[in-house]
């Protein structure tokens, strides 16, 4: 699961937070959350050869797909959103579960 947003989104976010006295949020750089993103994004291109390479320690199957989800709506601001979420992925691990079991 990928909750994906940009990384001038995730800024403005921070200094929000920050501004408003989240100590932790003051701590984290701008270039830091560009770094993270990127190295996401890396992860979401390659999905298939990084999911093989750390099969080992994966618990999801081999053949999993990545389920990319836009997060431009802030959960903090609109905590009622991550119900959204939730049910969003639910309901594709429901279609994955059944896709299974009905077989090839």
């Amino acid at each position: 699961m990928y909750l994906r947003t940009e990384p001038d989104v995730l800024e403005h976010r921070r200094a929000k937070r920050a501004a408003e006295g989240d100590d932790y949020a003051a701590t984290i750089r701008e270039d830091y959350l560009r770094q993270i993103h990127e190295s996401y994004e890396r992860i979401a291109a390659n999905w298939r050869h990084t999911l093989l390479r750390y099969q080992e320690h994966a618990i999801v199957p081999p053949d999993a797909d990545l389920i990319t989800l836009p997060a431009e709506i802030d959960m903090n601001d609109h905590p009622d959103y991550v119900h959204v979420v939730a049910a969003t992925i639910r309901e594709k691990i429901r279609r994955m579960v059944a896709s299974r079991e009905s077989g090839p």
